[in-house]
Parts: C-alpha cells; sequence; structure tokens
C-alpha cells in the first residue's frame, strides 16, 4: 500500500538532529504492495512488480525493479516535489534493497540522490531524458551508481572502474568525491557486511514468471539503507544494520532540487530491487541560495524562494573567492532568481571556487550561503592556430572516406581510434605490403549536401548530421533535421568505415562546449590544418557504442578560425554522426546550419599551417608492423612551401626517399631487410616544429633466417630437462606436446585450468594460437623466416609466475624480445623478467621486459629486453648451454627470441646510476661481446667531459665507476655518460645514454625479505633499486619471516615454507607506489593481510644515523589502523630463535584505502618523538613487525639530529649518557638557565654525577 504524502508541523526534526525553524516536513512511503504509478513515474527498465517484495507473503507483496540481472538497462524514479513549492533542507530516506543474483562480477549499481536544479539528471531543455551523470573516477562518464554532478550523492557501486574507484558505497557533494568505503565480498549473503549483495550470483533469469521475481532470487534477502541529510551538510548513512556514517561532515548546502533514484547495469549485471520505501524532507522556512555553475568565462549562481521567503534581489551582494563581484545580469523566472556573472580573467580549468552570497528576503530575514563552483575541464585552443575570415571561403567541410570490404586486422574488434586513423592513412596492407583497397562508393551522394571533390575526398554543404540507412538516431531527428547518409557510403548496413570530416570553425573569444553524438567512435581535435594528425584531442570516445554523446569543454583567447578535423568510424551495425556545440542552458546546435542563429559557422578553407597530413604506421598500431614494411610521413605545405623535413627513428636520422604531389610531400624509408624488432621511437621535424610517435615492429625479421632463435612459452622444461632438438631452428612446436614438469622448478603457475592445450597440465593456461586472424594477415605463429607448425601461449598471467628453458643459444650476439599481449593499450601491461644461470637455483636477471597493452589477447608485441635503467641489453651467449627463467609478470605469453645483432651502438652492456647520493658514484658494468674487452681502453664522459674513471676486470667484462668532487646535480637531476672501449679482436664500442640522481635514502622493499634461512641479494642494496629481485625466492618460516597467510594471494614469494617443511605463506598483491626519490620502480607489491607477522630484511646499508618510515594503508580511518614496529636482529639472521632490539613503533590512524599509502614516521617509545636509528659498517638485518596496514616498503633518511640514545645508571651516584652524533653535551641547573659544556664527554658519550637535591637538565647543541 501506499502511505500518502502528509504534512507535519515540526519544530525539531529528531530524526536529523537538526534545529530549525518551525516549518512542515514532508513525507512519503510506499510498500509497493499496489500500483505505484498514480504518483511515481517509473524511467527506463525501472518496473513495478505485484509480487515477490519483501511482505510476510511474497505473492501479495509488490517491489520495484529499477533494474534485472540483465546487461545494458537503466531505471530512474525522479521524486515530485511534495513540500509545497518550500525548499529541501533536509531528507531521510530509508528503502529495502535487494541486490545480486547476476554476474560473477556484478554490475553496475545504484545511487540516492538529491540532484540541484539544472543537474543533468534531471530534465531540460537541452537534456529532456534526463540522462546526463557524474563519472568514475578513471573518467568513464554518464554512469547512475556514481551519482549526480550537482548536489549529493550516496552511491551503491558494485563495479571497480579502475583508479581510485572502489566497490563499495561511496558519498559524492557537487561532482567530488569525499568518502568511500569499500566491500570486497563479491555476493555475499544479507548479513555479510563486506559485501554490497544480499545473496548468490549467477540466478537465471525467469522474467516475470515463478514466483515473479526476475532472476529466481528468492534465496536473496532484503537489507536496509538509511540516508540521512541535515540542513548543516552532515550525513548518516547505515547498510545491513552497520553504521557507516555517523553526523559526517560535508561541503553540501541546501538548493531547489529533486530526490532522484536511480541504477543500471552494463555489460555485466545484478538485479536491483527495491521496497519499503519512506522519505522525510526537511523544508527551508527561507529563501535558499542554490547551486553556482558556469563556464571558465561566465558563471551564475541562484537563488530561489520558499514558501513564504521571497528574495529582495536588490539586497544581494557576491563574492568571488572572497572578492566583490557585481552581476551583469539578473533575472527571475517563477521562484528562482538567477544573478549571472562574467569573471574577471578566465578560471583555470578544473579550478575550484568560492561564492558567496548575502540577502534579505522581503521580511527581512537573513538569506546568506558559499556554494562551490567548480570550472569545468577545458583545451586551450592555441592561439597560434587561428587564421583571419576571408569571405570568399566556401561554408561547409571537408570528408575524406575510407571504406574496407573486410574487417580490421589484428582482431575483428578493432573498433579504436588507433584502427580508424591506421585505415584513414591506408595504413592496412595486404601480404604483398600494398594498401587494401578502398571500395568507397563515388556516386554516394545527396544533392545539395554532398558531392565529390576528388578521390575520396567530398565536399559537405550544411550540417553534419548523417546516419547510414538515413535512419532516426541521436539528438536531431525528423522535421527540419533530415539525417542523410554518409558520403560514399551507399545506404545499408555498411561495415568497416572511417570518415575523417575537416573544417575552418568561426569561433570569438570566449568558452565553448562541442558535442559529437556517434555510433562507433569519434575523436575531435584542433590542429595546423584540416586533416593534421598531431592536433589537440579536445574530445574522443575511443571504442565501438550506440548513438550516443560525448561533450567537451574549449577556452578560445584568440578569435578567428580554427582548423578542427573529426575522425569517425564505424565497426558493425550502426552508424551515424553529429557535430554540434552546447549553450550554457543545456541547448544543443549543430554546427553550420544556416536555420539556427545560435549555430557556429564552418569553412573548407582558411589559412593552413604546414602539417602532417599522415604517418604509417600510427602511433600504436594494434599489431605492431612487419618489419619489411615501410615508414611513410606525408607533411603539407601552409600558405607557404614547407621547408626541410627531417625523419629520425631512435634518435638517427633517416635518409628517406622524398617526392612531391602538389602541396603534399612524402617521405619514405624502405627496410628489404626488416626493421629491428621491438619498440621504437619516431619524429618528424620541419618549420621549426617536431612531432613524434612510437611503434612497435612485433615479428622477427625474415632476414635473419635460422639464426633468430626462439623459445616458445609452451616449451619450458620437462623435469629439468628438454629434448635436444628445442634448440635446432626452425623450431617444431611440437616437441613437448603432452610432457608433465614439476611445479616450483620446471615452472610455477597456479591457474584454474579452463584451457589445457598442448602440455594438458591444470595449473597452466594455454590457448592455441594457429591460423592466420582477420583477412589472413595477423599470423600469431611467424617467427620470422617461417611458420610454426603449432604455437599455443600462457594466459591467466600473474606476478611470481615462471617457467625454465634449457637451452644451447649459438654463440654470438643477441637482441633479446618477448612476445606479450595484454586487451588495452595502457602502459606497463605487458611485463616480463629473464635471468639465466648454470642451474635452476638463484639465476642471475638479464633484465626486463615492458611495453604497453595490445588491445587484444594474442595481438602480440615484441618488447625488447633492457637492464635496469632502462637500457637495451646485448646478451653475448658463449655457446654452452644455460638454464632461462622466464618470469611472466602480466600479458599472455607467447614467445620469446635472440636476435643476433651486430650494431655496436647497442653495446657495451650498461648499468648505469646516480649512486646512493647526488655524489655518489656512477657505475657501468661492460660486458663481454665476441671478443674480450680490454680494461685499459675505457673511456669514460660524464655530461660530455672526460672523467677518470676506474676501470677492472670482472667475469663477463669489466666494472667500471666514476665519484665526482662536486655533487652531480640535484636529485632527479638527469645526466648524460658515455663509454667507448676496444675488445681483443681490435673492435670498437661505444655506448652513450643518461642516468637520474637519485636520492640519499635508503629503501627496503616489504616483498624482499630474505630468502633461504638469512639470504639476501647485493642489488636490492643498491639505490636506485627497480624492484623484482627476489621473485620466486623462497623464504623459510620462523628464520626470514613469521606469516601463516593462505594462498589466496600467492604471488612473486613462492614457495615459503615453515623450518619443518610444511607449507607457509606471505600474502602479496600487485602493483602499488612505485615513486621512489628520484626512480620508478618497475617491480612493486606490498604484503597485506598482516597481524602479528614480521620479515627480516638484511641489506648493506651505508653507516649512519637514520629517521626511518614505514609505507602502509588500511580501509579505513580509526586510530592505530597503520601500526608496525622496527627491530634490529643482534643474532645471526640465518638461525631460528633471534634475538632482536626494539627499535621504535610506527602508529597512525588508517589511509582509507587498501593500497593507499600513507607514510608513518618510527617513533621512540620512551617520549613519542621520531627515533633515530644508527647503523653500523656492514650487513644489518633489520625486522618489521607488522600488526596492522598492508606493508610497501621502508625508508631510511639520512640524519644529523641528535637523539639521546641510552642512560645508564653506574651506581655510585653517576651516570652515562650516550648519543648518535657529534654533537655536543650541554647541562644547566634550570630549563632556562645558562647551559654550560659537559666535561669530559669524547665520541659521544659522558659520565656526569647525580645530585642529591634539586635538578640538572642536559641538552645536545651542534657545533
Amino acid at each position: 500500500m501506499r502511505v500518502p504524502i502528509r504534512k507535519a508541523a515540526i519544530t525539531a526534526f529528531a530524526l536529523l538532529g537538526t534545529a530549525v525553524i518551525q516549518s512542515y516536513a514532508g513525507h512519503y512511503a510506499n510498500n509497493f504492495d499496489t500500483d505505484p504509478s498514480a504518483d511515481l513515474v517509473l524511467r527506463g527498465n525501472a518496473k513495478w512488480r505485484p509480487t515477490g517484495g519483501q511482505g510476510e507473503d511474497p505473492s501479495v507483496s509488490g517491489y520495484i525493479s529499477i533494474t534485472d540481472a540483465l546487461n545494458g538497462q537503466s531505471g530512474k524514479i525522479v521524486f515530485d516535489d511534495f513540500d509545497s513549492g518550500q525548499v529541501v533542507a533536509g531528507f531521510k530516506f530509508d528503502i529495502d534493497l535487494r541486490v545480486g543474483g547476476g554476474t560473477s562480477s556484478p554490475a553496475d549499481g545504484y545511487s540516492i540522490n538529491f540532484a540541484r536544479l539544472g543537474d543533468g539528471s534531471l530534465d531540460n531543455e537541452g537534456n529532456p531524458d534526463g540522462n546526463d551523470w557524474a563519472s568514475s573516477p578513471t573518467g568513464e562518464g554518464n554512469l547512475p551508481e556514481e551519482g549526480v554532478k550537482n548536489g549529493i550523492s550516496v552511491c551503491i557501486d558494485e563495479w571497480f572502474s579502475g583508479g581510485a574507484d572502489v566497490i563499495g558505497i561511496t558519498v559524492r557533494v557537487d561532482n567530488d568525491i569525499i568518502f568511500n568505503k569499500s566491500y570486497p565480498t563479491l555476493n555475499g549473503n544479507v548479513d555479510d557486511r563486506s559485501s554490497l549483495q544480499t545473496g548468490p550470483a549467477s540466478r537465471p533469469v525467469i522474467p516475470d514468471g515463478g514466483d515473479g521475481i526476475p532472476g529466481n532470487v528468492n534465496d536473496h534477502g532484503w537489507a536496509h539503507l538509511s540516508i540521512g541529510v541535515d540542513p548543516d551538510g552532515t550525513v548518516d548513512v547505515s547498510y545491513k544494520g552497520e553504521k557507516i556514517l555517523d553526523n559526517f561532515q560535508t561541503p553540501y548546502g541546501p538548493s531547489p532540487g529533486r530526490i532522484v533514484f536511480a541504477g543500471r547495469t552494463g555489460g555485466a549485471n545484478s538485479n536491483h530491487h527495491a521496497d519499503n520505501l519512506d522519505i522525510t524532507t526537511v523544508p527551508s522556512a527561507t529563501a535558499v541560495v542554490g547551486g553556482a555553475k558556469g563556464t571558465a568565462c561566465e558563471f551564475s549562481v541562484q537563488v530561489s524562494d520558499s514558501g513564504a521567503s521571497v528574495l529582495d534581489p536588490t539586497s544581494a551582494t557576491f563574492k568571488l573567492d572572497g572578492v566583490a563581484i557585481v552581476p551583469k545580469a539578473t533575472t527571475k523566472v517563477d521562484t528562482t532568481t538567477t544573478f549571472e556573472f562574467d569573471a574577471p580573467a578566465p578560471l583555470p580549468s578544473g579550478s575550484s571556487h568560492t561564492v558567496d552570497v548575502a540577502a534579505k528576503d522581503t521580511s527581512n530575514n537573513d538569506v546568506a550561503g558559499q556554494r562551490k563552483l567548480q570550472t569545468p575541464t577545458y583545451a586551450l585552443a592555441p592561439a597560434g592556430l587561428v587564421s583571419g575570415l576571408d569571405n570568399s571561403i566556401e561554408r561547409g567541410w571537408k570528408a575524406k572516406t575510407h571504406w574496407l570490404q573486410n574487417s580490421r586486422y589484428p582482431t575483428d574488434d578493432v573498433n579504436k581510434t588507433t584502427a580508424a586513423e591506421r585505415q584513414i592513412a591506408e595504413g592496412f596492407l595486404d601480404a604483398d605490403g600494398n594498401p587494401l583497397a578502398n571500395i568507397q562508393d563515388s556516386s554516394a551522394v545527396v544533392d545539395g549536401r554532398t558531392s565529390l571533390d576528388h578521390d575520396n575526398v567530398y565536399n559537405v554543404d550544411g550540417v553534419v548530421n548523417m546516419d547510414q540507412a538515413a535512419g532516426g538516431n541521436g539528438n536531431f531527428q525528423g522535421g527540419d533535421y533530415k539525417e542523410i547518409i554518409f558520403p560514399g557510403i551507399p545506404s545499408g548496413d555498411k561495415n568497416n568505415i572511417a570518415i575523417e570530416f575537416s573544417a575552418y570553425v568561426e569561433l570569438p573569444a570566449g568558452c565553448y562546449t562541442f558535442g559529437v553524438n556517434s555510433d562507433d567512435g569519434f575523436k575531435f581535435s584542433m590542429g595546423r590544418g584540416l586533416s593534421d594528425v598531431f592536433g589537440t584531442t579536445l574530445g574522443e570516445f575511443d571504442g565501438g557504442r550506440g548513438a550516443s554523446d560525448s561533450t567537451f569543454n574549449i577556452l578560445v583567447t584568440a578569435g578567428g578560425l580554427y582548423p578542427i578535423r573529426v575522425l569517425w568510424w564505424e565497426g558493425g551495425g550502426g552508424a551515424n554522426l553529429e557535430i554540434f556545440s552546447v549553450d550554457k542552458n543545456g541547448k544543443k546546435h549543430l554546427l553550420n546550419d544556416d536555420a539556427d542563429p545560435d549555430s557556429i559557422r564552418v569553412y573548407r578553407g582558411g589559412v593552413a599551417k604546414s602539417y602532417v597530413a599522415s604517418v604509417m604506421p600510427v602511433h600504436r598500431q594494434y599489431g605492431g608492423q612487419q618489419p619489411e614494411s615501410p615508414v611513410i610521413v606525408k607533411v603539407v605545405d601552409g600558405s607557404s612551401p614547407v621547408g626541410a623535413i627531417t625523419l629520425t627513428i631512435d634518435g638517427v636520422t633517416q635518409a628517406a626517399s622524398v617526392s612531391k604531389d602538389g602541396n603534399t610531400t612524402t617521405l619514405r624509408v624502405d627496410y628489404p631487410n626488416g626493421q629491428v624488432p621491438g619498440q621504437h621511437v619516431a619524429s618528424v621535424a620541419f618549420d621549426g616544429l617536431n612531432f613524434g610517435w612510437e611503434f612497435n615492429i612485433s615479428r622477427l625479421q625474415k632476414s635473419a633466417g635460422n639464426n633468430n632463435f626462439v623459445i616458445e612459452a609452451e616449451h619450458y622444461d620437462s623435469f629439468g630437462d628438454a629434448p635436444a632438438e628445442v634448440n635446432a631452428m626452425p623450431l617444431d612446436g611440437t616437441l613437448m606436446a603432452g610432457l608433465d614438469a614439476a611445479l616450483h622448478k620446471d615452472y610455477y603457475d597456479e591457474d584454474n585450468g579452463d584451457s589445457l592445450g598442448h602440455r594438458g597440465m591444470k595449473r597452466v593456461n594455454m590457448d592455441k594460437r594457429m591460423g592466420n586472424g582477420v583477412n589472413g594477415l595477423m599470423n600469431n605463429e611467424n617467427r620470422g623466416s617461417y611458420d610454426l607448425n603449432n604455437n599455443y601461449k600462457i594466459g591467466w598471467i600473474g606476478a611470481g609466475e615462471y617457467f625454465q628453458y634449457k637451452r644451447t643459444v649459438p654463440a654470438g650476439d643477441y637482441l633479446v624480445v618477448a612476445s606479450l599481449s595484454f586487451d588495452n593499450q595502457d602502459d606497463h601491461n605487458t611485463r616480463g623478467r629473464l635471468s639465466v644461470g648454470d642451474g635452476q637455483a638463484n639465476p642471475t636477471m638479464l633484465g626486463s621486459f615492458d611495453g604497453i597493452g595490445t588491445h587484444g589477447w594474442g595481438v602480440n608485441n615484441l618488447l625488447t629486453l633492457r637492464d635496469g635503467a632502462g637500457e637495451v641489453g646485448v646478451y653475448t651467449s658463449d655457446g654452452t648451454e644455460k638454464n632461462f627463467r622466464f618470469n611472466a609478470d602480466q600479458g599472455d605469453y607467447d614467445y620469446f627470441a635472440f636476435v643476433p645483432t651486430t650494431d655496436a651502438s647497442l653495446g657495451p652492456v650498461v648499468r648505469a646510476a646516480g649512486g646512493a647520493t647526488a655524489r655518489g658514484a656512477w657505475t657501468a658494468d661492460v660486458a663481454n661481446r665476441v671478443g674480450k674487452v680490454v680494461v685499459g681502453s675505457i673511456k669514460v664522459k660524464i655530461d660530455g667531459a672526460s672523467v677518470a674513471a676506474s676501470a677492472a676486470a670482472s667475469a663477463g667484462g669489466a666494472s667500471v665507476s666514476y665519484t665526482p668532487a662536486a655533487d652531480y646535480g640535484a636529485v632527479g637531476s638527469s645526466h648524460t655518460y658515455e663509454v667507448a672501449y676496444s675488445d681483443n679482436n681490435g673492435a670498437s664500442y661505444a655506448k652513450s645514454g643518461n642516468f637520474t640522481v637519485v636520492g640519499n635514502s635508503f629503501y627496503i622493499e616489504a616483498e624482499d625479505f630474505n630468502y633461504g634461512a638469512g639470504k639476501n641479494l647485493a642489488v636490492a642494496s643498491h639505490m636506485p633499486y627497480y624492484g623484482g629481485a627476489y621473485a620466486g625466492l623462497n623464504a623459510i618460516e620462523g628464520i626470514d619471516i613469521d606469516n601463516h597467510d593462505d594462498d589466496s594471494s600467492n604471488v612473486y614469494r613462492i614457495g615459503e615454507e615453515n623450518i619443518d617443511g610444511t607449507h607457509a605463506n606471505v600474502n602479496i598483491t600487485g602493483q602499488g607506489d612505485l615513486g621512489r626519490d628520484g626512480w620508478t620502480m618497475t617491480q612493486n607489491f606490498r604484503s597485506g593481510w598482516t597481524g602479528g607477522e614480521w620479515g627480516n630484511f638484511t641489506r648493506n646499508i651505508p653507516a649512519g644515523n637514520y629517521e626511518v618510515w614505514e609505507a602502509l594503508s588500511f580501509d579505513g580511518h580509526d586510530p592505530h589502523q597503520l601500526h608496525a614496529s622496527l627491530g634490529l636482529v643482534t643474532s645471526d639472521p640465518s638461525q631460528p630463535n633471534q634475538t632482536v632490539q626494539h627499535l621504535g613503533t610506527f602508529d597512525a590512524p588508517g589511509s582509507g584505502g587498501w593500497g593507499n599509502n600513507n607514510y608513518v614516521q618510527l617513533t621512540d617509545d620512551a617520549d613519542g618523538l621520531p627515533a633515530v636509528v644508527t647503523i653500523g659498517a656492514g650487513p644489518t638485518t633489520l625486522r618489521s613487525y607488522n600488526d596492522s596496514g598492508d606493508f610497501d616498503w621502508i625508508k631510511l633518511v639520512p640524519t644529523t639530529r641528535a637523539r639521546l640514545q641510552k642512560v645508564v645508571d653506574l651506581g655510585a651516584g653517576t651516570i652515562t649518557l650516550s648519543w648518535n652524533n657529534g654533537d655536543v653535551l650541554m647541562q644547566s641547573d634550570a630549563i632556562d638557565g645558562v647551559f654550560t659544556k659537559v666535561v669530559p664527554q669524547s665520541n659521544g658519550s659522558a659520565t656526569v654525577p647525580i645530585a642529591s637535591v634539586g635538578n640538572k637538565f642536559y641538552k645536545l647543541v651542534h657545533q
């Protein structure tokens, strides 16, 4: 049943705990046992069901479904005003929720909101569907579960969107997240307070059948959610009987608006059901200051009358950031008065400001408030691109059309910006290296609107409002907005299209919002000319979608014509495009619409600057480039011919062939023997400009033939051995089919066994990678000069997994590359490490592989092995059998290969660093190549100047070091080195590179505790240390660690064991805080599930005095949630029952999130002051006891601060005082008296008498 809206006179709203002037509370309650349509409008997929609710008898108990457990649903309720026109100052919202029953990873969630008038969740002129919501922390837009942009939201978010997002409950105020609480358990029951859901996943959808519960969630309970927002901005939230927030202060202030309840599902789903709703509101007795909103150029603030309280607009005064400001216009519509202002100067992009309002109502009551003004993020239109308007220039657009017969490779679903750029540049090639045919149809034009100019370039008159079937999609349909077909594309379901629309847009100085409604994606940029591929991106949707909006903002400081380029593409299914602007009232206007006086005009011509029209391969091209394919760059003249053009690749100027056709200059570099595999950086320079991009050569060179030595991922050892045939090229892919292997010896992998190809082992996930892929052009099995006859990749890769390979690589010098893939293009998403040894135990690290994702599992890039300083390494094989270990850290793993090289510029192999301090030693390890290093021939330059470096022979070549007389420079400063030498065969080598000065802090990584009973690795004592050295090394319980975690996060450190041989484990989780003093970690983990656990860390720390910090995190803010202590092991760290000297305690409140590190300083237990730890010469073993909070690292910072370390009572009326540096001990009879030096004293120690009466005061003075 429904409880009707009712009013009750109140003098205090006890539920919210806030006193108010006498007013009337609004109230609405409904148990949904009867149809609520008389007073509720259910939007989208929201619906009422008469059965299946929370009542005692579900057969007669109704409920509301915001969404069911189906993909792609959204629902919303906007509650009408039930306060008789008064503004809501506070409210209480109670409801029962049933959540879950969908996919194993539920999605997406609900939000309960008070949306200020004008917010995009409410209907308005420019947004008739009220479907404009806040974004996730990573920028994924228009998500109802993220709440409203203007107002207050309590969000129940079931999906992790990356970055600072949480699965849990979030509070957002005016688009700022101010509180997060994570709920880590998925699909828990109704009593599980660590889970948002109220029952299990995977309940089959039964549409309105059986018990009337879609999703068959009759085994789900109902959880009560209670939200209170007080007029003073404090918030209460309870869920599942747990008080989450209690009088939590927020910056929210009341304003006119509406309560909105909304939710959605996406590509995953969950039921979002609601029952027993109860809302109570507290109306305001006086007029209310609403929110401030605007752009960088202008803004407005509204004041709304509330009941009998009517604003006197002449009394209003205003301040922006504390400075008085006068409105340029004042208008009143109904009960709302709007004050409009020009910003004194453009407000910075994304900046926050305060607007203060002070006024009276007509009864002389005060009306006042401070509101936040959030400037939208915007791009600045480069003033150097502007050109003047020539009345002879034609109005309209240029459109260059490209249509492929088949899907874009390397995958069927390359529906992304990079693929469209490649297509429009004619970069999709056939097996012979020629561009695939453009099948666009020049007869597909619309009279009066589109016409062929030349080749595949069209003139478009009027607006861009197009649909592949001239159908009705987007914002502008029917009537005066008839959609037309795309130029060059006949009507119908045509796929694999890319069109570049370009024009000069007329923009007076000011702020603008542009928008694109597209199916599928687009990129909107502003550049130097009509087709500038290096223009500034203003807006983009990098993917596939149905007809949907994306909007973005720009600031124009110099009015005139600006070249814009809108690259649009379609993959499959529907296709449409609209290009428009949005005015300050939210109304949309198509560009170049003669029938709309507010439309922005565009032109087909203007005064261009020289620009780059295309590059091939394109930036970060999916699937990479074949080694034998050319590099092609096209540069277009500006108003005058372009000057000299220089093309460089990897810093080397290329001898490109140059041709010119009309105003376009083409540079081309051919590679008949193939480019070197791996990542490359290119740049093109002309007219004082330089533009750069990067691309990957993703196959091995054909010209190397069988000299490419390939090791397939799936061919890891079988019980420490491998058939001799694995050393013969071309490789037989079937060699190790069905062979078993020993866990923790030949490999470590703990996958779920859902892909058991080739080896048939349940722990290792393998997918077959045969077949040529789309259009026959992917060819995953190609290994340069031959195709593998059987090929698999290893998936479900995670840190700590490794594979052993016993191989004999022929003698010679090699680059090493690894073939990896990942289904996005984020940095560092394809990673691995390679080490080598004569046996399987404790191999020597050769380097690491680190690259971007490849936008597809099995869409391989080749990554080059690099050392800790990021330099390309050369592996010199002596031709004997070795054991290689590949640590698979991230990305599906296909193979690695040794590629022969004679490039002297790649050697010697150098490890360079700035040393532990700015004046520390720069070091280089110079490796033997085919010949041996002649130590006396080594010459070194630092920052271009020759230096007297020391050099000594080493097992693999020579070790070089140089310590400067003065500091290199500030921490973080970059410097150059050059190393030149000759070998005993008379060959000369040279290598140059960069190194960065690191701080003098010493870091100990939590995951790099001792192994094998007190053992440690020297590399972890050398700063900068980049991580990863201890991967796979076992630790001994009771000697190296004390930890009893389960195997739920058994990564990186594998094989921990108790002294008695039984299993132990340290819970380690993935990448976190990567920044250190002057360098960035390439591998980083943190230790979790702490609770009375400890680990030993033996290091060679430079002798001296240190202050100490630990990086800790906890998902809360309570006292002592970050808690640990530090000890010094004073006995043999290789033996049990060690003795430990306590050094101090780390103690702080929680950090608000796992992995959200706070840096907690070690304090002395005696006085709570920062502790000073003295480190002596030689190895030191520190022990970290971690009681609460995930543990990431220890940082030791040298200090000269004195600390009294020890007081010893010698008896007979004397004590000895000891301190930790060369300061002087002073004494006085009064704390404010005259202090004199204690005599005698030496080496930080003094013996002094104890007076029988009175006091004696001591202090340390630095002299």
